[in-house]
Order: structure tokens, then C-alpha cells, then sequence
């Protein structure tokens, strides 16, 4: 394959630039200039960016030259020259033959070609000069391609007119570099106080140098017969050597010998004319996407030509050559006699038939010699394409024997083959990957003869060659992978750990091509199956990448890792570690073939070898990170402003406590697909906590910390939907009691406790390690009261109407019992079972009332004299809450009083009472 340089000169470099959106007619104002502007190249290159570090003598520097044509050859940029000026003087010309241009379509003059610091002045001020400075760009004959100029300098001597395509003027400022963007194209930009960002023989925007297809190729057979077409397969690829699958140009089909008649074979585009009837080479294809940026033309020749075929993009001018095709009238002619095809896949032995093709010399009409037959000797040897790895032979075998294919055409015949009626069946074995002809040549039949009777040499031609070897398909293994397929399946590793893969070319094993299509069947063992030596030595490279199989809907970012490079490869398979996916769930990684076109077999053929590694995962989170959702909030038994709890009263939460759990990979990020479907493995039992024994500030009256008393319950996970985050609750039937005792007897208090989350540990030993433990503080809606039920003591004649024995709620203030004015909460019941009360010298008239106390206060109990002298004790049965060391032994005891009849209590303001009898 040759591409030929654009031989229709700059018009046609300008077309290109115009089809691909880079050139831009625009109308500026006129510059002086160079006595005439280039016809040649103006519009075809640009000034790109200027760089300068500092003022220092050894300072970096460059000025870059961007090409804007693929088409544009060392031959026509050697003789440019590129020179720049300040107001300390100017460059010498620099040829662009001195020039780097390792990075083309970027080429660098750099600080030593530069030779001052001084040259360069993008108008920084604060120093003597500041002015700015121009670059001029001119081709071989001294005729300006470019112009840029920095402020208002301009170098002596510059004053013809000429108009420029782009931009030219950029403004001084304190920078150190001014660069175009878009890149090559666009007006002049910098930061002013810095560098910017030099981008030396690279895009200033990021975007590559040329979009669009800059190359043709063609594959074209060497040898061909008159009596039947060649196949004839075009590809476009981009300037990073890329196949452009969405490539729809126009293209121009010729040939150099005028000769010719063209079909599409293996295409979806439209040729015309169609069918082409006129035998002068010439027609032209309309490339489609479905295409995929290669297409295979069939081409017929009648004539016994040595020939080139031309492609050229009608819009671009991109050119592509074959290599010479040689028409024959007498050819061993090679056609596939196999279900694939040309689809060649090493491993496999792969069918064809050879035919003595010959075209009658009187009538012109073409057909398969019968009177070829016997077994004849021929020399079978392989044409390797410039893209051949040089790996193992293929073996070509025929009834009579068989033949690993040397490189060359050997001495002597090397295999024997039988024809009947002019045909024979072949076979050949491909043993590696790799891109060549079967050449086969008959020198000793005697089939055909020269005037003096002595054999002339047949030669072989095939309908379609160079063939591609190619590998069955691309194997992908992940050593330690359990390869789980759900979402409790064994665990692989932590999301965001390093893992390694292998990866090879694999050879065909039948037992995994169950409907023989020359495709992997799915799920099937492929590593196993042995390898194609060269494959990942064969220039080509193998992208992999990872689709999300489980949970559905989840997030996918893709499989991180290292490009894998040829060293990375022996005997067809690389071992490279480095890989990672950052996130929870089951993943396939694939691997396809770079530029989607293997060794030229197109895009077809190459996409039936894209690999599967099958279900790889699972992966979990490497580990929680916990935050607390809410401190929580413990009850008031009674609510509200000023509200409070009694100590020895049981309590709950007003609001429970919560932690946040989310997961996270080893780079510290969350990983979302933890919190979908069964992938979310945390159970409310994997929470294991400490609660406190004892008040974190609260003492007892003998100042040790006050006890408390918990009856805690599982907590539970809250209620969520997929992607919601998952929340740890406590559970609302926990309770907390401040332990009541005689010693507990101390002023209110605000509780102060501390709970800890000592780790959270999922099904599948997933923990929160780094982030406990987790201690949370709650808050309370009101104090600790130490309280208790106060009943009074009553005195009355026993023959008194009634008497009322009053009781209240009372609590500690640290310094006396008072009423609990604030206790509207607390209920009383004066049934039997609760209130102790002989009833020896009255009726309790209160006995089964119930009621609530206001403000600490309740109706006082009604006791009914009945007639007889005496005292008795009323003795309530109340929690521990209500009770109190009342007679100051050390324990606690039940409220209690006395009720007296038959004795007067008196007066306060009666000093001396004393009946008179008559």
C-alpha cells in the first residue's frame, strides 16, 4: 500500500482544511507584509505558540509552527523559515529543517535556535523593554505563510499588504506564553501573570490534530486472474491510525492501466455507476456508516494488466495507492471452499480449492482447465504483508501431504497436489496470527509451454488476499476471581483493591463454537485452548473495558487500569496487574482490538473476536464510614417546658439515635451500588454497642457517679428504597432508668449519656474499620427528679362528718421537698389493691377513685368517722419512682400516714381548750 503526496497542490490542501472545518476565509484587516503572500501555503500552517520562562540567559523558550494539513511532507516545510523580532533586534531565519518535529503536526524552534531571550518579548513590563514583538512565517521562496504580532511592535521594513486567514495580533501582557485556540486555528489567548499552560508539540485545546480520516489503504491481491474478480477491501483511519467507523466520504476508484469494471461485495454504500459496464477502472463509492470505515469492492479485469488501484476522498483529497496487481490468463487460482469463509482463525483448518483458471486464445472465454489433471509438484510458500508479525507458519496440506509454509519460494516443490478436471481441495492451517498471501507456483506440468515446448511457470492468484489470521478470540482470565453471578455469591475483593488480569489471543477449539460460526460461544473456557504465539507482538493493541452486569441501574465507572503494551506479552499472552473497579457489584471485562481493524481484516471479522471474561465480582465496599444521623433525644415522662423524668421511672427515646453508614472503596470514595438490591449486606444485628452504666457528669449524694439501667433491643435498619443511604436506628422499645435509691436524692439534673457504636460489621465481614468507635451524646426533653408521694397526716373528732387526708408529688430541690408544680402527668388510683387502709375507725369514702395530680396537687382522700376512737396507717402501694426513705433508714419506703379520730387537733389561735361540764 503506497500513499501517494497531494499531487493537486495547495487548492487542494485548502479543500482538505475547508471539508474538515479548520479553514476560515475571514476577512481582516490588511497587514503589511512580504512583497507577496505564499500561494502555495498561506492558509496551510500557522504560527501557534510563543513560550518564555524568565529573563535569564539559560531561560526555556520556544515558538511553535502548527501544520493544518495531513497532507503537508517534510518535502514542503524543509525550505520555510520562521524569524522573530523585538525591539533589541531580531533572529536569524530558522529553517524548519532545524527544527523539531518529532510532534508533527506541531514543530518547535527552541531556546538554542532561538539564541536570546531578548527575541522574545510578549510585552511583560518592568524592564526596558515591554514594547512586544512579531513572528513571521515564509515559505521556500520568502512569501509569507503567517504573521503574528505581539502589542504594537512591528519590525522595520514591513510594509507591503497582504490578508491572513487567522488572527494575528495578540495583546501584550505580563504572561510567559500566547498560544491559539482552537489550536492552530484560533485567536490568540493568555493568561496574563502566568504561563498558561505551554502545550510544545501538543494541542492547545486538547482535541486531536486532524478529525476525520487523513489515510486510505487498500489491500489488493498481488496476483489475479482475467477470469475472475479480486477482492478489493479500502479503510479509512484517522491520524492516530484509528479505523473511522463513521467515515462517509466520497470516494474516487481508478486504475493506472484505464482497465476495469467495479461491484460492491461487502458493503453497505452505493457505487456508481452501477453495474458498471464501461471497463475504464474508473467509478466512485458513497461510504455509510453502517459500513464501519472499511468496505471490500469486487474487481474485475479482463485484460492481462499490471496495475495500481487509486482511491481519493472527493472532499479531502486524502489519497490512498494499492501495491501491483498483476492480471493473468493462466493462474492456479486459490477461492474459499469453507462455511468461513476467508475469516482465517489460527487453530483452525480452513477449506479452499484450487483451480487451473484459462482463458481460451481464439474465443476469449474463461473457465477451469479439465485437462489439468494428475499430481503435480508445486512450490507453496507465504508473501508476508509489511504488518505480518512473522510468527509460525500456517500448514498448507493437500491429499498427498503437507507443508509448513516457508517465507519464501523454496529451491524445489515442496508439495504434491492432485487435480481432477483442473480442480484440487486444499487446506490451511493457520498456527498464529498474522497477515499474507499463499503464493503457489507450477514450473514442472509442462501445463503451458513457450514456442520451444519447455514449461512456462503458473502461478497462483486468490479472490481475496492478503488473508488475516486472527486470533479465535480475545481471552480474558481474572486469577482469584470466584466468578459470582449474584448478589450474596462469594465475595472477590474490596472495590478500588488491585487485581491482575491475563490476557491472550486464543486459538480455535471446536468445543467452543458449538454452532461453528467462528465465534466464542458464550460462557466458554477459553484459556485453556492454547495461544497465537504472536499475538500482542503483532502491532496491535487490546482495549479492555468493564460492563456492569450486576445490580441493574447501578453505577459503572468503568474498569481503571494500565494500557497493555507488547512487552507485556509472551507466547500470546500478557500477565498485568494494576487493575481496579472503584465500585460494588459483578462485572464482564472485554477486550477488543484497538483500531478495529485486525492486522486489516476489517471491522466485521474484527469484531467476532471481542472477549468476554465472563461474571468477575463480587466486589464489596473495602469499608463503612460512620456519621451520626441524629444524637437522639430521651423522654420526659412529663413534657414540655421544664419537663422531667423521676429517677427510678423507666424512660424511652423521644427520638432515637441514628448513624449514617455508607461505603466506601479504597480510595475513600462512596460506592453507590452498595445501597441497591440484596447488594446491601448490613443487617441490624452486624451493629454491636456499648451503653453506660452510669451518668457521664451526675453524682449521688456520697459523690460516686449515678447508676443507670438499661433494657436495650436490636436496633433495626430504617425502612429505605435502592440508592437511599443506609441509616442504623435504635430501637424505639429501648429504656433508660436513673436508679433510685436514698443516695440518688440530689437537686435536678440534665441526664448526660454516652452511647458508642463499637463497629459495624456487614455479612460479608465488611466493617467500619477507622471509623469507631462512634460515640453519640443524647440529648434529654427534661431533667431528673428526685421525687416521691407525699400523704399527710389528719386529726378529727370520731364523730366528725368526714375527714380529708391530703397528698401531693414532691421532689428534691437540693435542699428541701417541694410540690412538683410542673407534675400535671402523674396519675393516682385509690383501689383496694394500691391503698392499704384497715378502715378499723372509718370508711374510706375515696376507696377505687383515680385521678391525675395538677400542678403536684390531687384531691385529698375522704375518710368517713365511724363513731370509735383510734389511729390507723394508710399505706399505698406506689413504683419505686414515687417512694422514699421516709423513716431515714438507708431504704427506700412507700408513702404512708396516719389517720386519727377522737382527738381535737385545736386551733392555732386557741391557746387553752377545756370542756365544762354541768
Amino acid at each position: 500500500m503506497k500513499i501517494l503526496h497531494n499531487a493537486a497542490g495547495p487548492t487542494t490542501l485548502r479543500k482538505w482544511l475547508g471539508a474538515v472545518g479548520l479553514f476560515v476565509a475571514s476577512v481582516l484587516a490588511p497587514v503589511a507584509g512580504y512583497a507577496e503572500c505564499s500561494d502555495d501555503y498561506l492558509g496551510l500552517a500557522t504560527i501557534n505558540e510563543v513560550f518564555k520562562q524568565s529573563e535569564a540567559a539559560d531561560t526555556s523558550m520556544f515558538i511553535e509552527v502548527r501544520l493544518l494539513s495531513p497532507l503537508l511532507e517534510e518535502s514542503d516545510y524543509n525550505g520555510w523559515k520562521l524569524s522573530a523580532c523585538t525591539s533589541d533586534g531580531c533572529t536569524s531565519d530558522i529553517s524548519l529543517a532545524d527544527m523539531d518535529d518529532s510532534g508533527s503536526p506541531w514543530i518547535i524552534a527552541n531556546e538554542r535556535l532561538i539564541g536570546s531571550p531578548d527575541y522574545i518579548d510578549l510585552g511583560t513590563q518592568g524592564n526596558q523593554r515591554g514594547r512586544g514583538m512579531d513572528v513571521t512565517l515564509v515559505d521556500a521562496k520568502g512569501h509569507l505563510i503567517d504573521y503574528v504580532q505581539v502589542g504594537d511592535f512591528q519590525r522595520s521594513g514591513f510594509t507591503l499588504d497582504c490578508t491572513l486567514p487567522y488572527p494575528y495580533q495578540a495583546p501584550s501582557s505580563n504572561t510567559k506564553n500566547i498560544q491559539r485556540i482552537p489550536d492552530g486555528v484560533g485567536p490568540w489567548l493568555l493568561e496574563p501573570g502566568g504561563s498558561g499552560g505551554e502545550t510544545p508539540g501538543s494541542s492547545n485545546d486538547g482535541l486531536p490534530a486532524f478529525p476525520g480520516a487523513t489515510r486510505l489503504e487498500i489491500s489488493a491481491p498481488p496476483s489475479a486472474s482475467v477470469c475472475a474478480p479480486a477482492d478489493v477491501t479500502i479503510s479509512a483511519y484517522d491520524s492516530d491510525g484509528n479505523l473511522v467507523t463513521d467515515y462517509e466520504g466520497l470516494i474516487d476508484l481508478s486504475t493506472t492501466s484505464g482497465h476495469g469494471l467495479w461491484e460492491v461485495g461487502d458493503g453497505s454504500g452505493s457505487l456508481s455507476p452501477s453495474p458498471d459496464n464501461t471497463d475504464d477502472g474508473s467509478a466512485q463509492y458513497q461510504f455509510v456508516s453502517a459500513d464501519g470505515g472499511d468496505v471490500t469492492l469486487r474487481f474485475a479485469n479482463v485484460h492481462a494488466d499490471e496495475l495500481w488501484i487509486e482511491v481519493r476522498d472527493q472532499d479531502t483529497n486524502v489519497v490512498g495507492v494499492s501495491q501491483t496487481v498483476v492480471f493473468r490468463e493462466n493462474v492456479l487460482f486459490v477461492e474459499n471452499n469453507d462455511p468461513l469463509g476467508d475469516d482465517l482463525i489460527a487453530g483452525r483448518q480452513h477449506r479452499y480449492q484450487l483451480s487451473l483458471l484459462k482463458r481460451d486464445p481464439d474465443g476469449g472465454e474463461c473457465g477451469v482447465a479439465p485437462g489439468y489433471e494428475g499430481t503435480f509438484s508445486l512450490k507453496a510458500w507465504l508473501d508476508r504483508a509489511g504488518d505480518d508479525p512473522g510468527g509460525t507458519a500456517p500448514v498448507l496440506a493437500s491429499g498427498q501431504g503437507a507443508v509448513a509454509l516457508p517465507d519464501a519460494a523454496p529451491a524445489s516443490s515442496n508439495l504434491d497436489v492432485a487435480f481432477i478436471d483442473g480442480r484440487a481441495d486444499i487446506s490451511l492451517t493457520p498456527l498464529d496470527v498474522g497477515r499474507y498471501t499463499l503464493r503457489l507456483l507450477d514450473e514442472t506440468s509442462g501445463f503451458a509451454t513457450d514456442t520451444a515446448g519447455s514449461p512456462l511457470p503458473v502461478v497462483s492468484a486468490s479472490a481475496s488476499s492478503p488473508w488475516t489470521a486472527r486470533p479465535f478470540a480475545i481471552a480474558i482470565e481474572v486469577p482469584g476471581n470466584p466468578g459470582s453471578e449474584a448478589a450474596d455469591g462469594p465475595v472477590f475483593q474490596a472495590a478500588g483493591s488491585e487485581f491482575s488480569l491475563r490476557v491472550g489471543g486464543a486459538l480455535y477449539e471446536s468445543s467452543d463454537d458449538a454452532d461453528s460460526d467462528g465465534v466464542a460461544d458464550g460462557g466458554a473456557s477459553l484459556m485453556d485452548n492454547g495461544f497465537a504465539p504472536s499475538f500482542g507482538n503483532d502491532g496491535e493493541t487490546v482495549d479492555l473495558s468493564s460492563i456492569l452486569r450486576a445490580p441493574t441501574g447501578g453505577v459503572d465507572p468503568g474498569l481503571d487500569g494500565p494500557a497493555l503494551q507488547s512487552s507485556d506479552y509472551s507466547s500470546g499472552v500478557a500477565n498485568r496487574s494494576g487493575f481496579r473497579f472503584q465500585e460494588v457489584g459483578i462485572i464482564d471485562i472485554e477486550g477488543a482490538v484497538t483500531d478495529g481493524n485486525y492486522l486489516g481484516a476489517g471491522s466485521l471479522r474484527t469484531n467476532r473476536l471481542t472477549g468476554n471474561s465472563g461474571p468477575v465480582g463480587r466486589f464489596v465496599p473495602d469499608r463503612f464510614e460512620l456519621d451520626v444521623e441524629d444524637q437522639g433525644t430521651l423522654a420526659a415522662f412529663c413534657s414540655g417546658p421544664g419537663g422531667f423524668t423521676y429517677s427510678g421511672q423507666e424512660t424511652g427515646w423521644m427520638t432515637e439515635p441514628s448513624i449514617e453508614v455508607t461505603p466506601l472503596n479504597t480510595s475513600g470514595s462512596e460506592t453507590r451500588n452498595y445501597l441497591i438490591g440484596g447488594f446491601m449486606r448490613l443487617l441490624s444485628g452486624g451493629v454491636t454497642r456499648t451503653w453506660p452504666a452510669e451518668d457521664d457528669s451526675a453524682l449521688l449524694t456520697d459523690d460516686t457517679p449515678y447508676p443507670i439501667v438499661t433494657a436495650k433491643q436490636i436496633g433495626t435498619i430504617a425502612p429505605r428504597v435502592d440508592l437511599d443511604p443506609v441509616v442504623y436506628r435504635y430501637n424505639a422499645n429501648d429504656t433508660v432508668t436513673y436508679t433510685k435509691s436514698p443516695e440518688a436524692a440530689v437537686a435536678p439534673f440534665t441526664p448526660s449519656l454516652t452511647l458508642t457504636i463499637d463497629q459495624v460489621t456487614d455479612q460479608d465481614g465488611v466493617t467500619a474499620a477507622g471509623s469507631v468507635p462512634l460515640s453519640l451524646s443524647p440529648t434529654s426533653d427534661g431533667e431528673i427528679y428526685y421525687g416521691r408521694r407525699f400523704m399527710e397526716n389528719v386529726y378529727g373528732p370520731e364523730n366528725a362528718s368526714q375527714l380529708t387526708m391530703p397528698f401531693a408529688m414532691e421532689y428534691w430541690n437540693g435542699s428541701a421537698f417541694v410540690v412538683n408544680l410542673l407534675d400535671s402527668c402523674t396519675t393516682w388510683d385509690a383501689a383496694a389493691s394500691q391503698l392499704s387502709d384497715p378502715e378499723q375507725y372509718h370508711e374510706l369514702v375515696s376507696e377505687g377513685d383515680t385521678g391525675d395530680f395538677a400542678m403536684g396537687q390531687a384531691e385529698p382522700l375522704v375518710l368517713e368517722p365511724n363513731g370509735t376512737r383510734g389511729t390507723e396507717e394508710l399505706i399505698w402501694s406506689v413504683p419505686v419512682w414515687q417512694q422514699d426513705d421516709f423513716d431515714g433508714d438507708g431504704t427506700l419506703d412507700l408513702p404512708s400516714a396516719l389517720a386519727t379520730f377522737g382527738v381535737y387537733r385545736g386551733h392555732d389561735r386557741v391557746i387553752y381548750w377545756q370542756e365544762v361540764l354541768n
